[in-house]
């Protein structure tokens, strides 16, 4: 029950007098500050000395006479609770002190003690679709069984090939335990989009087996698979990047044979697409020392590429991704002793070239498809470095979309994130 007045309060909750409980005819109410006093009823001389008349007062009858009894003063039963308290009898909480009023919480925003609005942080969206309403929606009536709303979105994507990577990658996501793939695939058995859908879903179906024992019945299915999908549209580089998953993931320990095919495979790749981000960030994951290779032939592969790569790209975040697994893998086998008073991005000059070459180049209006994926990479490395007032347009620009990698390589994701987002909002507030 919120308080109106401040003298209200304080005649509601004012202490008790010690007088004697017997008193004789009452004939006045005291004077109480801030009320009018009120003339006492009359009433005739009580008849028997055992029972007493009774006087009306405001809705309430007590006995009057000299020996009548005062009942004691009724106070509300939430006086004296703290702010925040709970009182019994499932009354609402309420303040002991005057001034103080209580505050309900808002649905969208909430007001400090002056009354100014406190905007809420956006909360972090999960949806692994990230800012792609079409896809959402798409996602939603797969889920149905329906794919006649797939044909037509990766029929609108035409050839933007990242794009249409990345929202084969999100459909097989929820198509690995549906049956919508394998449906559509026997409705449409020569379409490249329903071949190159479930040559994806195949290819996660396989990966549930342990990893490194070499070729399997489910493997060799989602490569016949990709096989039709490139004879079925042969400029798409889709096909080929599942092939490259499937070789890292089914490849045993460091095998030369293997390693042969996975350099043909991304021959086919640069022909079709020379810097297709799903492509590179395969084969850097090929090369993490956890895989197939060393931490040497990681950091050289991806510097190496930057080199070359345009001014603009994403594709400027390699180094940025293999320090990252560098520092996973040292958390991994040192614990405690590496920690995170020595990390790899305090000075590191990846950084920087991640931030002149491709954030300040890149096109702000036509973000690419894992946009959000390569700003968390950034972010994450500008954030420690300790550079907060420049990371602030990053983090405006990822908005709810945190990833976990690479938080998690350091902590808890979301409160990193979060912590690392407010000090970059106060570092770049004027």
């Amino acid at each position: 029950m919120p308080l109106k007045a401040e003298s209200d309060f304080r005649l509601r909750t004012r202490p008790r007098r010690r007088t004697s409980r017997i008193r004789g005819p009452r004939t006045s109410s005291p004077a109480l500050p801030g009320l009018p006093v009120a003339p006492a009823p009359v009433t005739a001389a009580p008849t028997d000395s055992t029972v007493a008349p009774t006087v009306k007062d405001a809705g309430h009858s007590r006995p009057s006479g000299p020996m009548a009894v005062r009942p004691a003063r009724r106070t509300p039963p939430y006086a004296g609770l703290r702010c925040g308290g709970r009182p019994p009898g499932g009354l609402k909480s309420a303040c002991s002190r005057p001034l103080c009023a209580r505050r309900e919480p808002a649905p969208r925003a909430r007001e400090d003690c002056d009354g100014a609005a406190v905007r809420r942080q956006p909360a972090f969206d999960r949806n692994p679709a990230r800012d792609d309403s079409r896809l959402r929606a798409v996602v939603e009536d797969a889920a149905m069984g329906r794919w006649e709303s797939a044909h037509e979105l990766l029929t609108a994507t035409g050839a933007d090939w990242d794009r249409r990577i990345f929202r084969l990658q999100v459909l097989a996501r929820a198509g690995a335990r549906l049956t919508f793939a394998d449906t559509w695939a026997q409705a449409e058995p020569r379409s490249p989009h329903a071949l190159a859908l479930l040559a994806t879903v195949q290819a996660l179906r396989s990966m549930a087996r342990p990893r490194g024992h070499g070729s399997g019945p489910e493997m060799e299915e989602a490569w016949e698979t990709c096989h039709a999908a490139g004879d079925a549209l042969p400029a798409d580089p889709t096909p080929y990047v599942v092939m490259l998953a499937l070789l890292r993931y089914h490849s045993p320990d460091r095998d030369r044979q293997w390693r042969e095919t996975v350099h043909s495979v991304w021959r086919e790749v640069e022909e079709r697409d020379p810097w297709n981000r799903e492509a590179h960030h395969e084969l850097l994951t090929y090369m993490f020392p956890d895989w197939h290779g060393v931490a040497g032939e990681m950091f050289h592969w991806a510097q190496e590429r930057c080199a070359h790569v345009p001014r603009g790209m994403p594709l400027h975040t390699l180094p940025l991704v293999a320090l990252a697994e560098s520092h996973r893998m040292r958390m991994k086998k040192e614990g405690h002793r590496y920690g995170l008073t020595v990390h790899p991005w305090t000075d590191n000059p990846s950084t920087q070239q991640a931030w002149v070459n491709w954030w300040t180049y890149r096109a702000p209006s036509r973000p690419h498809a894992a946009f959000h994926e390569d700003a968390n990479y950034l972010a994450h490395a500008m954030s420690f470095a300790n550079q907060h007032r420049a990371v602030a347009e990053v983090f405006d620009a990822i908005g709810p979309y945190a990833t976990d990698v690479p938080w998690s390589y350091c902590g808890d994701a979301q409160q990193l994130f979060a912590r690392h987002r407010k000090w970059a909002v106060k570092g770049s507030a004027p």
